[in-house]
């Protein structure tokens, strides 16, 4: 049995993974930690993508781990992409982004972006 190939998924901090009132992080959004953990654990690469930098970085940072998020990176590409693709672009390179400033999307259900992923898989026959 071959390895199924995996997506590299690019998600949002603020207002997606966390209420924020930037730069005050509030609280988890609801399912966003099981969801998140379990396509980590179903082996796609998670990318925080994120405009915060320095102190509200490190804020961020220590909220995910705080909470027991699974990320691989934060606002980096992969290290197989940049390798793939032969450079390290300013934008962070996904198969999909998951963000609450995507055009109709007025908030974020992640049980719906969970099917919405699977949706996808089966979609551009990743088995």
């Amino acid at each position: 049995m071959t390895q199924k190939p995996k997506l590299t998924l690019a998600i949002d901090f603020d207002g997606t993974i966390a209420h924020t009132e930037y730069p005050i992080i509030i609280a988890l959004k609801p399912q966003a930690k099981e969801v998140i953990n379990k396509l980590y654990d179903e082996g796609h690469i998670i990318i925080i993508n994120s405009c915060r930098v320095n102190q509200y970085a490190a804020m961020m940072k220590n909220f995910l781990d705080d909470h027991g998020l699974l990320y691989h990176l934060i606002n980096e590409n992969s290290p197989h992409r940049i390798q793939t693709y032969g450079s390290d672009t300013r934008k962070i390179s996904a198969d999909l982004y998951i963000d609450d400033h995507n055009i109709g999307c007025e908030d974020i259900n992640w049980l719906v972006v969970y099917e919405q992923i699977q949706s996808y898989i089966k979609k551009v026959k990743i088995l």
